[in-house]
């Protein structure tokens, strides 16, 4: 009896945990929506609706941060700390910097560098804030001791010359100092050269490494992904980024992505479930709209593929790819009219499809427009198309190649 109400106290408390997890998520989703609509007072007061949602606040602090509301966002990054506290401190130490209190600032740097992996140098001085203090006393003597070892500064030197694209260079440094301290974020510097130098065996020996190191690295996990999509890994390419999701449970884009990654290894319906979950708080998303309307082709749901497709277009009038797919429905239904109207559409964005010239040719031709027809086989033959040529000499009375 003891162990059975044991049983149902933890699957109601997992089941409260998982409810909270959920309604947070829901609540960043809803904010982030709001963001990319520009509409910042909606999103804060979803947001701050959330009481026990450390991600909501961070979201906040952020917006506080990104608008100059200097006050507030020093309030949001002093709560922020016990969670966040190298990020928190030296967002503290930017607002500080702004106002002119170079003590603050100082402080809050010096609190900063307490903890791993500190803001380099170039990167601390992006921020123009510093210059309302960078000739004060205080400044000064803080940078008067030494705030990076050599291993720091060469790792720093590395991550400029991947960003400058001088990869060999970048690769000597990773490869002559032993970094055994900042395992993971070599080895995924040495993976992200090895990709760019499209050598995928070495990149992902190294990004394994790197997730060895650092199992929820976030950086390492989307370049393991992405090299597994490269290299036509399609069901590892799945679970990485379930890892992903798991590692970074508050980014949207992540459920997009595995909603195509499901798509294209040919489970549209799994993908739908994702999508939806997507679609329900970024409903004007065009990639995710379009992959609905070709999960919904697959499925043979013309009625609202068609639906679909006609928003798309308004959305995006100038995409000859959405007028195709319209068009390849009606055609799939023999509506040679509408469908002809659509290539013609993707023709005059495009001219040079061969496959569209093509299936151009045969709407007219099924419309008893011969001449049409053929004209359409010959533009679709002179690019290349064998069926156009099969119909050419099947159906037209001259040939005229070029």
């Amino acid at each position: 009896m003891i162990k059975r109400l044991v049983n149902i106290a933890l699957t109601l408390l997992i089941s409260s945990i998982v409810f909270s997890q959920n309604a947070n998520q829901q609540a960043v989703f809803s904010a982030l929506n709001y963001l990319s609509h520009n509409q910042t007072d909606s999103a804060l007061i979803v947001l701050e609706e959330q009481n026990n949602c450390i991600e909501c606040k961070k979201i906040i602090a952020e917006i506080y941060f990104s608008e100059k509301n200097l006050l507030n966002a020093a309030h949001a990054y002093k709560e922020l700390s016990e969670f966040y506290p190298s990020e928190s401190y030296f967002r503290l130490s930017v607002i500080y910097a702004g106002l002119g209190f170079s003590q603050e600032s100082v402080k809050y740097l010096d609190k900063h560098f307490e903890y791993p992996n500190p803001k380099s140098y170039s990167s601390i001085m992006f921020y123009n804030e510093f210059d309302e203090i960078n000739t004060t006393t205080e400044w000064k003597e803080f940078w008067n001791e030494e705030r990076y070892s050599k291993k720091e500064i060469q790792l720093e030197e590395a991550k400029y010359l991947i960003s400058t694209e001088e990869y060999d260079n970048a690769l000597k440094i990773l490869e002559e100092i032993n970094f055994s301290s900042q395992k993971a974020q070599v080895n995924y510097l040495m993976a992200y050269i090895y990709a760019n130098f499209e050598n995928w065996s070495e990149a992902y020996s190294y990004v394994n490494e790197a997730i060895v190191a650092e199992f929820d690295y976030v950086d390492a996990l989307t370049l393991k992904r992405d090299i597994e999509i490269e290299r036509g890994m399609n069901e590892e390419a799945l679970l990485s980024n379930i890892s992903l999701m798991n590692a970074d449970p508050y980014n949207p884009y992540l459920i997009r992505k595995h909603a195509e990654l499901l798509y294209q290894n040919e489970k549209p319906r799994e993908a739908d479930q994702y999508l939806d979950e997507y679609l329900e708080f970024f409903s004007d998303d065009e990639q995710a709209n379009h992959l609905k309307t070709k999960i919904l082709s697959a499925d043979e749901d013309f009625k609202n593929a068609l639906i679909n497709l006609n928003l798309l277009i308004d959305q995006n009038p100038s995409k000859s790819e959405y007028f195709i797919e319209r068009a390849d429905i009606y055609y799939t239904l023999e509506s040679w009219r509408f469908a002809s109207n659509d290539y013609s559409m993707a023709l005059d964005i495009n001219p040079r499809l061969p496959e569209v010239w093509y299936h151009f040719g045969v709407c007219q031709f099924n419309m008893n427009n011969q001449k049409a027809a053929c004209n359409a086989w010959e533009r679709a033959a002179n690019l290349k198309s064998k069926e156009a040529v099969k119909m050419l000499y099947k159906y037209c009375k001259y040939i005229s190649l070029k």
